[in-house]
């Protein structure tokens, strides 16, 4: 919440790409700490990964806005429709970025002895919500692939993205400030509030399934192997829908 705040006022003073980048360097050093993991390392990284949601999101949202209203002119289209349309893109490129680490994380662990099949841990039956460990190789070669994954797409940002900054340099300190003060003000906006539940749903929706949808009931039954491959596919499926619910 306090990222999302503040991030408004980031986005109009530095534009959105070096916003995504913050956002993104945000979670880069929540994976390199976990390196080494404990509660001294792991906490911080875990607020730095925080900090890291809000830019990502509201600036990479605000820019394909931006575009969408640009190019609605261009492309003779109502604004609103454009940036429905676009909106859609951009949430499917998110959803289609859960295979790559998830195809891989399962096929390590499924070259592995102890980990890929599920016929070698002892178990009474599913949703025992029990803990599973990893040896330390494996442990590293995930954390490795999920940090060069991140630095890859840090790069692709800085590379891709164009900058958009509305505000003039001489000005930006004051815009900002401004900027942050409104922001503030509309989170007690009624009207905000009465949208307050859709977050909490949307919150719920997402950790449910690489959280205890994962481990009780893919994890326990089928196997710590097959967890990425079933959220793939439901990347892909949450994909297509944010496709077609764009067109509609």
């Amino acid at each position: 919440m306090a990222s999302a705040i503040c991030t408004v006022g980031i986005v109009k003073s530095v534009g959105s790409r070096y916003t995504v980048i913050l956002g993104l360097v945000g979670y880069l050093v929540y994976m390199v700490l976990n390196y080494y993991p404990s509660w001294y390392t792991l906490i911080p990284g875990s607020l730095a990964a925080g900090f890291g949601t809000g830019p990502i999101w509201i600036a990479g949202n605000c820019h394909v806005i931006a575009i969408a209203e640009r190019m609605a002119p261009i492309l003779k289209e109502r604004k609103e429709v454009l940036i429905a349309k676009y909106l859609g893109v951009l949430y499917l490129a998110y959803q289609l970025s859960t295979p790559p680490g998830n195809i891989a994380s399962s096929l390590i662990f499924l070259f592995t002895e102890d980990y890929g099949n599920s016929s070698n841990v002892t178990t009474a039956g599913c949703g025992l919500l029990r803990s599973f460990s990893i040896e330390p190789v494996y442990f590293y070669v995930l954390v490795s692939l999920y940090v060069f994954i991140q630095t890859v797409s840090i790069v692709a940002a800085f590379i891709f993205i164009d900058n958009t900054v509305s505000i003039p340099s001489n000005l930006v300190g004051k815009a900002k400030a401004l900027v942050t003060v409104s922001t503030i003000k509309k989170v007690f906006d009624k009207r905000m509030l009465l949208l307050a539940p859709i977050g909490v749903y949307c919150g719920l929706e997402l950790s449910f399934p690489s959280g205890t949808f994962a481990q009780v009931y893919i994890s326990d039954c089928l196997g710590v192997s097959k967890v990425g491959f079933i959220l793939m596919l439901f990347g892909l499926s949450s994909g297509a829908i944010c496709l077609f619910t764009a067109r509609l």
